[in-house]
């Protein structure tokens, strides 16, 4: 879920914790306190202001100093009662003034019948259960009523296990909120603790509870701002997988995604038990995979009917009859489905006589072959998983076999798991009319890069045609080719505009992985004239593409460089920027000028490399005018910088002064950014452009020569990445530090 650039003066919290029940000591927990406490504690941390953090506690008297710390430290508390939690959500919420919501909930809940889930409140008794439903709460969240909070984020510590088991001798009473009318661009993201049927443990010792431990670490150690949410979730799930594989836990914490306009709720790995997801990963499945089955069978027109339901029951052999639900006794359909089908996947048979009968009982042919479709989609997938199982694939090495295999790597949707990379690969249509598929491309790619001939094999005998394998081999070959050019750096010293040159030649290659260096030599002659001497010189040496690097005090760090003009010899003219991928680089910060916060520069670099290291793709962080400096400084500090910086205004001379937006970024130790000179014709056109460029580079280290592909494409005024600079300031190729390390090879990580 994409937070953007939410800060965290624009966050607010709704925060409760609830230990102590008025119906008696027997629901007594001693934990949500303190877990309330300790996420207080981490959003203050982050800067989030006291008065944007709305407290509900309830808890033991033996903790009732954690309200007292808040209260001393401008965080006052109120009682987790069914009217105080109604007032704080229904009327001081909506008078905050936030972009970020945080939804934190330990305590006790349970499950409907109809599968809705609510959360008890402090002052409920045994004849008078007080409790509000969670999807109402959602709703009225997602309504015009919080319109404001454009992002909501839940984490709902509480059992799921059904209310009926409870014997209680009363009903469940509605919740009270009002859901109101709907917002249309709120997007909503939800852990829970458990799926439906479980218990959520406490761990009353440690005074935490288990689910709320995990994401409170995770979210300690991660120094971004926001936080990353995708992150979050996989954390909690291996967690948890890990932990019900060792028989320490029994409880599935799942998540809900609400994305608007994309369609209503989706349903994350809530509603599948531990028990189903160990028998689906038995069958070498993943439950994401069975869910898409699901939701095909549940989209047939069909199912809306309870006659068609009982009729395809009725139409089943007998041996499926007792393991397919009824509808009259499915609380869950999605959920048991998924059951069903993991129960008969090993049984061809049997699955070839349930999809004849709902092709009885279905009119619409349409929505039966969509269901037959997902059942070979996970058969190839699955035979995929089995063929790939002992090939050891690294996280970074998967994500770039991923996006390569994409026809679109812009359009390609994130995926770090090997589950997800096939299914989002199985969906996309080929490269070219024709082509062979992207899931057979990624096999492919693995079996060279392996060396698997076996891998090679299986792609050949299951396309369509001998003529997609030689399409395919093709471009793999020309590929290869194109990854093994030679790059090299000029890189050019130039302390003010009449200096003299100094310069670097280095040259690193690929297979060679050989570093070499010649002297530094001067030039007292004009600039470009001594450019136009340098790359004369380094032409006849060079063997491959040549980037040029030219290192600038801050206050030429507008200069048009990429538009001087190279004169050669006999006259023809042409622009650097033109000639060769060209960057600009900040003098003062290589020499480790004092101020210039040189330590900062180079840890986020190495932030930044060990992300594209663990194949996260670069994206660029955009600033606009209207930020300020400090917090420009802070986001950047906190992890939040994307690969590299863009402005979304003209940086121009003006903007160098000392308490601009730019110095702002580069003091925050920003390596990687983009600005242009003067306002492009379109904003969007111009960020879109870049934005393209970004993702279509595999490293950062390939993204000057995209550039200068566009570059030299545009040179009309009008075009994006006219006036465009490019600062690409990478610590560890720097030779203004002494002693340049010219004998260990500088790999260029391209």
């Amino acid at each position: 879920m994409p937070i953007g650039d939410v800060t965290p003066e624009k966050t607010c919290a709704v925060v409760v914790g609830i230990e102590q029940y008025a119906v008696g000591a027997g629901w007594n927990l001693d934990g949500p306190a303190s877990d309330a406490a300790r996420f207080v504690d981490w959003l203050c941390s982050k800067g989030v202001p006291p008065g944007n953090i709305l407290v509900l506690l309830s808890p033991l008297e033996g903790n009732r100093n954690i309200c007292d710390q808040l209260t001393g430290r401008g965080i006052p508390t109120q009682v987790a009662s069914h009217d105080c939690i109604m007032n704080t959500v229904a009327n001081c919420l909506p008078n905050l003034d936030g972009e970020l919501l945080w939804l934190f909930w330990g305590g006790h809940g349970v499950i409907t019948s109809d599968h809705g889930r609510r959360l008890f409140c402090a002052n409920a008794t045994a004849n008078n259960p007080q409790v509000f439903g969670l999807e109402d709460l959602l709703a009225m969240l997602r309504s015009k009523t919080c319109a404001r909070f454009k992002h909501q984020i839940g984490v709902i510590d509480a059992c799921a296990n059904y209310f009926e088991e409870m014997r209680s001798k009363v009903s469940l009473a509605e919740s009270g909120f009002s859901r109101g009318e709907p917002a249309g661009d709120v997007r909503q993201f939800v852990l829970y603790g458990a799926a439906t049927g479980e218990l959520a443990r406490n761990d009353t010792i440690r005074k935490t509870g288990a689910f709320s431990e995990v994401v409170l670490e995770t979210l300690e150690r991660d120094p971004r701002w926001p936080p990353d949410i995708r992150g979050l979730r996989e954390r909690v799930t291996d967690h948890f997988e890990r932990l019900r594989r060792e028989g320490k836990a029994r409880q599935s914490p799942g998540y809900f995604q609400w994305q608007w306009p994309e369609g209503g709720g989706i349903l994350g790995d809530l509603p599948v038990s531990g028990q189903v997801q160990t028998a689906v990963r038995e069958l070498g499945l993943a439950v994401p995979q069975l869910r898409k089955l699901a939701k095909a069978v549940l989209n047939c027109p069909g199912f809306t009917d309870n006659q068609r339901w009982e009729a395809l029951h009725n139409n089943l052999p007998s041996s499926l009859k007792t393991a397919f639900p009824r509808q009259a006794e499915a609380t869950d359909w999605e959920a048991e489905l998924i059951g069903f089908f993991a129960s008969i996947w090993n049984d061809k048979d049997g699955m070839a006589a349930w999809l004849v009968a709902l092709r009885s009982v279905e009119k619409n042919q349409r929505a039966s072959q969509a269901v037959a479709d997902k059942i070979e989609y996970l058969r190839q997938v699955n035979e995929v998983r089995r063929l790939l199982g002992d090939v050891e694939i690294t996280t970074a090495e998967l994500c770039q076999l991923y996006r390569r295999s994409a026809p679109d790597p812009q359009l390609a949707p994130e995926a770090d798991d090997l589950d997800q990379v096939l299914e989002h690969l199985w969906d996309m249509v080929p490269r070219v009319n024709g082509g062979i598929a992207p899931l057979l491309e990624f096999v492919e790619r693995v079996a060279r890069g392996h060396k698997r001939p076996d891998l090679s094999d299986w792609v050949k005998n299951v396309a369509h045609s001998p003529q997609q394998i030689a399409d395919l081999k093709r471009y793999l070959n020309q590929e290869a080719a194109d990854a093994a050019v030679v790059r090299e750096y000029l890189l050019i010293d130039l302390p003010s505009a009449t200096s003299p040159l100094e310069y670097w030649f280095h040259s690193w290659n690929r297979e060679r992985d050989s570093h070499d260096s010649i002297k530094p030599a001067s030039s007292a002659e004009p600039v470009p004239a001594a450019l136009a001497d340098i790359l004369d010189k380094i032409d006849s040496i060079r063997q491959g593409e040549l980037v040029i690097e030219l290192f600038v005090p801050f206050n030429m760090l507008c200069c048009e460089a990429d538009r001087w003009e190279i004169e050669w010899f006999g006259g023809s003219k042409s622009t650097l920027g033109a000639l060769h991928p060209f960057l600009l680089r900040w003098r003062d910060r290589a020499l480790n000028t004092p101020r210039t916060r040189a330590g900062e520069w180079r840890e986020v670099t190495r932030k930044i490399r060990a992300r594209e290291s663990a194949g996260t793709p670069p994206t660029i962080r955009w600033i606009d005018p209207h930020q300020k400096p400090q917090q420009v400084m802070r986001q950047i500090g906190s992890g939040d910088y994307g690969g590299c910086i863009g402005f979304l205004f003209a940086v121009d001379q003006a903007a160098l002064r000392g308490d601009g937006l730019l110095l702002a970024a580069l003091l925050g130790g920003a390596p990687f950014a983009l600005w242009m000179r003067e306002p492009p014709r379109n904003w969007q056109e111009f960020r879109q452009k870049m934005d393209i460029e970004l993702v279509k580079a595999d490293r950062l280290d390939d993204v000057p020569c995209r550039i200068a592909n566009v570059r030299s494409g545009d040179d009309a005024s009008s075009q994006p990445a006219y006036a465009l600079t490019l600062f690409w300031d990478d610590p560890n190729r720097n030779p203004l530090a002494a002693p340049y390390p010219t004998t260990i090879p500088q790999r260029d990580a391209s």
